[in-house]
């Protein structure tokens, strides 16, 4: 089975190539949203992350408001390390279990895994391939504002993902550059696609 992990900085245009690739029929799984669901209430990991970062990452609601805790772990480098060390082992399991799942069903011609932290994460040596989603800082700040952050929160952001290391040339098939017009990058997805059928 083709597994694709397909990683890039925030602002790099992921998940519009992702939703793309969905359309020609891989099978999509997305880390950020499997990590959303490990913040909810009851879940064990919500319960660790109060534990460890205090109740001031709750909302009105209980629930943990994602705006405060990234604020505190993209200002602090350790404590990003921390919220990773928390979280990577379930993801795991359930990145693990998804894989599982669609090769068992063996409709879908690759499977995607999204993950923006892919290469500092144990998900890395899940995949057969990495596709790079690549754009300038300059572009991805421009993004990022365009989607509601401030330029802080952009710059905060996009250098604790730049301080990532780099994934092995052994397991990256393509490195994608995504400066220019989404219209433009999905020819080349095409291409690489019907290449490698």
């Amino acid at each position: 089975m083709r597994i694709i992990g397909l990683t890039g900085s925030i602002g790099s245009g992921k998940t519009e190539i992702s939703t793309y690739l969905k359309k020609k029929g891989a099978f999509i799984i997305d880390a950020d949203t499997i990590g959303h669901r490990l913040l909810q209430p009851g879940n064990p990991v919500y319960q660790e992350l109060v534990k460890i970062f205090g109740e001031n990452i709750l909302s009105e609601n209980r629930e943990i408001n994602r705006k405060t805790l990234a604020e505190i772990i993209f200002s602090d480098e350790e404590k990003r390390r921390l919220l990773n060390r928390i979280m990577h082992p379930p993801m795991t399991s359930i990145i693990e279990k998804e894989i599982i799942k669609a090769g068992k069903g063996g409709n879908y011609p690759a499977i995607v895994l999204e993950a923006a932290i892919l290469r500092e994460s144990p998900w890395l040596f899940l995949v057969t391939e990495v596709w790079v989603i690549s754009a300038s800082p300059d572009v991805c700040l421009k993004r990022l504002v365009n989607k509601g952050f401030t330029l802080l929160e952009a710059k905060k952001r996009l250098q604790a993902q730049l301080k990532q290391p780099k994934v092995p040339p052994s397991m990256t098939k393509y490195v994608i550059n995504n400066n220019h017009s989404l219209e433009e990058t999905l020819k080349k997805i095409d291409r690489l696609w019907e290449k490698n059928k």
